[in-house]
């Protein structure tokens, strides 16, 4: 049977002007499209990926969207041979990230509990010469075994096709001549032209990263993007730069540069470290001006098993290279002695105790430690730094007391931070390399604290020592977010905002702290800057209203775009409110397991935000240029095949994979992505639930936006207490599921948010048996004992923006020994055409076959409502 996926199922964006790529992005995680594989190799991955896209432009409303040029379904066709000018990217070798040439290609996921392929193709000149021009597709794919095959699913596309006059494609006559005018070393490693470049837009040393060809009948255009460094203030500044080159028959061949732009990214021997910056680990605004700093740190080793040495950190101990080094900075710290060219290491004494909280050393161990942590998440979360690191090396070096440069701070004395790659290598598009090394520049934390040493008599006056903007968890863990993008996309910020750092920066430092209300919402409430993290739509932090509008409207020409940082806090925000619904907002140290609730959600949006990052590859091929892109991603990185399991600081954490893709659509719908204008976005076309018990407004937050029933308000996701009340997350008593009716029966209601008719809408109802003092049962496919439906199934439609109390469904409950006298549970479920549940096997996911704790099944996904009932001894 031919696959239709249905219209008001299937998310369609198309955002384009003249001045950028068409970007297109195709999802129907409703409607998976099934292919059946042999096996995972290329060949047949290319296959299936293949029928999926015919499949796709077999349908009109899909096909007059996605407008894929003719060349390229030609060129995904692996029966149709080799295309000149397009292609699939060959996946690279897991453990050096090289392939035969090219961007990164298309790569297999690494943690043990996914296993997802994303396939990308793209331009290229001839056979094996991938350009990087910026045009091309990514879909992602995920394998499970079917008897002696597996079956390949794929939920959607992501594209960015040609502009203007790129979308001339070169054939015939003019394609020859192009091939006899330039061949790969003229287009990215001729010297000659590559001198051309750096001179006219003054740079040295210009590496090309990406080539656009085109040719009409008459004319031929080429346009190579590239990095260049400039020595600013000492400090050599990597710049990107374009030039277009162009030409034809009756025209003269001429070169300009269209674009220049800065590329840099602002924003054991035992001694005392803060853990959490001083405010979240108090819950009051602590300030660096306190003098009491120093009673607020914790005991850590540092240097293990020694009281001196370098801070760098090896993962295997012995390994060859560093993964984290922080580097001497002698301009900035005289102590370091005299610059050094590659920088020495820096090394600490730990024998007198803990450095002075704003000294040299405890400015280098603290920017060490906590980027020493990042490097053990990605390690505890599943990656090698090698696997994480595609288009960089795995080595991050720290310039802990530096200047940031371009800009007014090049003395260091201003409260900052940069990363900068250092240096792209001159053969950048085959990557027969590891990348460049990525460096922090860190400058100051405050610049009215300084330590002076007391003067003596007769001897040289003492530095004033400032504190090292390191000492912030929160400040690094915001750098840290251009550290993974670069690593693994190639830029160090998204092309719809400047970076995830804020929104990594609050989640993991989250869960302990004690900051409560308000003052949760400040990003960085030690060193002090007024970005939050609970920004309100209405106000016009909107994905799609006031403060987001002007970055928006910014052409692709202009990359690297100068980002404020009002689309960060707009991410922030989504993110963070993310994170909330999955069980951060678990009330904080109370009840017991509330602090490991939150600490389960902090983790597992951390690893969801570094898996989407990963999956959206290379930049070069297609950038993730929106919002609604970069939430395709993150649902595609929730959707793992098996158990995520990961062990931090001695503590075991799990989730089942699928059970998220809606609350994080909703998450950035409540930021007013898929609206217009200042508010909250608008549902799915249908969007059927069940009414739980939670809030229509997010008071928890400040944000006085009515989201209306169905939504995913967040509140605390914690069972019932003996004799408590309800939690929130279960159903409506009276408007969700209504246990016993008059006639002793079981009523469940399903309404719909969404404004189109949902069509064969089913419910299903099934009972467990709580006992007292155990354990809520998992839910698990086939031990549930199912509930009969009484009459009628009820209506087979329900019409779009249904008021609260929907439709009724009835169910009568099995008989003796499930509804003997004691506890049970009750778990509902809704179905239709174009809103699936969870727990539909048919959707592929995880927590559909495997057994799933409740909570993290109900919670998440408003098709599904819990009630828990007594039933008393007759």
């Amino acid at each position: 049977m031919a696959w239709r996926p249905l219209r008001d199922a299937t998310h369609i964006e198309v955002v384009e002007s003249e001045a950028s790529a068409r970007s297109v992005l195709v999802e129907h995680f409703n409607d998976p499209f099934e292919v059946m594989v042999a096996d995972d190799t290329d060949t047949e991955l290319r296959q299936a990926a293949h029928a999926y896209v015919e499949a796709l432009c077999a349908q009109s409303f899909i096909a007059d969207e996605l407008q894929l040029p003719p060349h390229w379904r030609e060129a995904m066709d692996p029966a149709s041979g080799a295309h000149p000018l397009f292609g699939w990217l060959p996946f690279d070798d897991p453990a050096t990230h090289q392939s035969a040439s090219g961007p990164r290609g298309s790569l297999r996921s690494t943690p043990a509990w996914d296993q997802v392929a994303v396939l990308f193709a793209c331009d290229r000149f001839g056979k094996d010469n991938y350009l990087g021009s910026g045009f091309g597709l990514a879909l992602a794919t995920r394998l499970r075994q079917d008897g002696n095959k597996r079956k390949a699913s794929f939920l959607g596309v992501s594209a960015a096709l040609p502009y203007g006059v790129w979308k001339s494609v070169p054939s015939g006559p003019r394609l020859a001549v192009l091939n006899s005018m330039f061949d790969v070393d003229s287009l990215f490693r001729n010297p000659a032209s590559l001198a051309t470049i750096a001179r006219a837009a003054t740079l040295d040393d210009v590496a090309i990263r990406g080539v656009r060809f085109a040719a009409s009948p008459d004319q031929w255009w080429i346009e190579r993007r590239g990095i260049g460094l400039r020595r600013i203030d000492g400090l050599e500044v990597p710049h990107a730069v374009t030039m277009l080159t162009s030409g034809g028959t009756a025209l003269p061949t001429t070169e300009s540069i269209t674009h220049v732009a800065a590329l840099v990214a602002d924003a054991v021997g035992d001694t005392q470290v803060f853990d959490a910056d001083p405010s979240s680990a108090t819950g009051q605004l602590v300030r660096p001006t306190r003098n009491d700093l120093a009673t607020r740190r914790t005991p850590e080793p540092i240097l293990p098993g020694v009281p001196q040495g370098p801070l760098e950190y090896r993962h295997p101990p012995g390994a060859a290279k560093p993964l984290v080094q922080v580097l001497c900075c002698p301009r900035f710290v005289k102590a370091d002695g005299k610059v050094q060219n590659p920088p020495l290491v820096r090394k600490v004494s730990l024998n007198a105790g803990a450095p002075a909280v704003i000294s040299d050393d405890a400015s280098a161990i603290q920017a060490f430690r906590h980027t020493r942590e990042l490097v053990r998440r990605l390690q505890a979360y599943g990656w090698s730094p090698a696997n994480y690191f595609r288009l960089t090396a795995p080595e991050i070096r720290i310039f802990y007391r530096s200047g940031i440069s371009p800009g007014p701070g090049k003395d260091g004395r201003t409260v900052n931070a940069r990363v900068i790659p250092d240096g792209w290598p001159a053969d950048a598009i085959r990557w027969n390399n590891p990348g460049p090394a990525i460096n922090i520049h860190l400058a100051g934390g405050d610049l009215r604290v300084r330590n002076r040493a007391r003067w003596a008599a007769g001897g040289p006056a003492s530095p004033a020592i400032p504190m090292g903007i390191g000492i912030d968890k929160r400040w690094m863990w915001h750098e840290f977010g251009h550290v993974l993008l670069v690593a693994s996309t190639g830029e160090l910020e998204f092309r719809f905002a400047h970076s995830p750092g804020d929104a990594m920066a609050a989640i993991a430092s989250d869960p302990d702290s004690l900051l409560q209300d308000a003052r949760r919402g400040l990003t960085f409430p030690f060193v002090f800057i007024p970005r939050l993290h609970n920004r309100c739509a209405a106000h016009g932090w909107s994905w799609s209203g006031t403060m987001h509008q002007a970055l928006a409207a910014v052409p692709d020409a202009s990359h690297p775009r100068r980002k404020g940082y009002a689309s960060e806090q707009i991410l922030s925000s989504s993110l963070f409110r993310l994170y909330r619904c999955i069980g951060g907002d678990a009330v904080h140290r109370a009840p017991p397991g509330s602090l490991d609730d939150r600490r389960r959600a902090s983790h597992y949006t951390l690893y969801l935000i570094m898996q989407a990052m990963q999956l959206m590859g290379d930049a070069r091929i297609q950038a993730t240029s929106t919002p609604a892109k970069f939430v395709h991603w993150l649902r595609q990185a929730q959707r793992h095949s098996g158990l995520w399991n990961i062990t931090w600081k001695k503590e075991n954490y799990t989730r089942v994979g699928g059970t998220l893709g809606k609350v994080i659509r909703w998450a950035f719908e409540a930021q007013g992505l898929y609206g217009a204008g200042n508010g909250p976005g608008s549902p799915e076309n249908v969007d059927i639930y069940i009414q739980s018990s939670r809030p229509t407004i997010d008071a928890g937050m400040g944000d006085a936006t009515d989201f209306g029933p169905g939504s995913y308000v967040p509140v605390p996701l914690h069972w019932q207490a003996a004799g408590a009340a309800p939690p929130r997350w279960q159903a409506d008593p009276r408007a969700g599921i209504k246990y016993p009716t008059a006639n002793g029966r079981v009523e469940v209601r399903v309404g719909n948010r969404g404004p189109a008719m949902a069509n064969n809408v089913q419910v299903r109802l099934w009972v467990a048996a709580w006992p007292a003092n155990a354990n809520p049962p998992d839910w698990s496919p086939g031990t549930w004992a199912p509930c009969t439906a009484v009459g009628a199934a009820g209506p087979n439609t329900i019409p779009g923006k249904t008021q609260p109390l929907g439709q009724a469904f009835t169910f009568d409950l099995p008989p003796n020994p499930p509804t003997a006298p004691g506890r049970y549970i009750l778990l509902a479920e809704a179905s239709c055409d174009e809103d699936r549940p969870h727990t539909d096997t048919s959707l592929l996911l995880s927590c559909s076959t495997q057994p799933t704790p409740l909570v993290d099944l109900v919670a998440n996904d408003n098709n599904l409502g819990l009630l828990v009932v007594t039933i008393p001894s007759a």
